[in-house]
C-alpha cells in the first residue's frame, strides 16, 4: 500500500491535480523499474553491453510502437501518415492472393465496412496501393471519429470527471478492500 502512496505523491508532484497524474506517476515509477530490471537481467546474463541494449530497447519501444500503430486518439493526418507507411507487396498494385501487409489493410477495411471478402477483392483488385491505403485511412478515421468526439466531451470538464471518479472510488473501495482481504487470507498474508 505504501508503494501506491509513493506513486500518488510522484504523480501529484509531476502532473499536478489532473486526470493524467496517475498515469504520469505510474510511468515515472514503473518504466524506471522496468528499465532497471532489463538492464540488470541483460548484464547478468550477457554482460554490460547487453544490459545497456536491453534498457535502450525498453525505453525505445514506446517510440517505435507509436510509429507503427494507430491509436484511438490519433489525429486524422497522423492516421493517414501511419497508414501511408504501411507495408505492402512488391507489385505496383493490389493482386490476389495478397501478401500479409496488403491482407492486413484489406481486413481492416473489410471489418470496418462490414463487407465480405469477395466484394473487397473486387473493389481493390488492380488498383494502386495508394488507393487502398487512402480508403483504409478514411475508414479508420470515420470509425474513430465518434470515439474521439466522446473523449473530448468527457475531457472538456476535468473537475466533473474527477468528481465522478472520486464518487466511484468511494463506492467501490469497500468492495475492493473486502476482495483484497479475502485474497490476502487465501494466500496466507493475513
Amino acid at each position: 500500500m505504501r508503494s501506491w502512496r509513493l506513486v500518488g505523491a510522484l504523480a501529484a508532484f509531476a502532473g499536478g491535480a489532473s486526470v493524467a497524474s496517475p498515469i504520469i506517476g505510474e510511468n515515472l515509477v514503473f518504466v524506471s523499474l522496468l528499465t532497471l530490471g532489463c538492464y540488470q537481467t541483460g548484464r547478468l546474463l550477457f554482460g554490460p553491453r547487453a544490459g545497456l541494449l536491453a534498457s535502450i530497447f525498453v525505453l525505445g519501444s514506446p517510440l517505435l510502437i507509436a510509429q507503427l500503430h494507430v491509436f484511438m486518439l490519433d489525429a486524422p493526418d497522423v492516421i493517414r501518415k501511419k497508414l501511408a507507411r504501411a507495408q505492402t507487396d512488391a507489385q505496383p498494385e493490389v493482386r490476389f492472393p495478397a501478401g500479409p501487409g496488403v491482407t492486413n489493410l484489406l481486413e481492416i477495411y473489410r471489418t470496418i465496412h462490414d463487407k465480405d471478402w469477395a466484394s473487397v477483392e473486387k473493389e481493390f483488385a488492380g488498383k494502386p496501393y495508394s488507393v487502398l491505403k487512402t480508403a483504409v485511412a478514411d475508414a479508420v478515421i470515420e470509425a474513430l471519429s465518434p470515439i474521439q468526439q466522446r473523449y473530448r466531451e468527457i475531457r472538456s470538464n476535468d473537475a466533473a470527471l474527477l468528481q465522478q471518479l472520486r464518487g466511484a472510488a468511494e463506492r467501490l473501495t469497500p468492495i475492493a478492500n473486502t476482495t483484497l482481504h479475502r485474497v490476502q487470507q487465501a494466500v496466507g498474508l493475513r
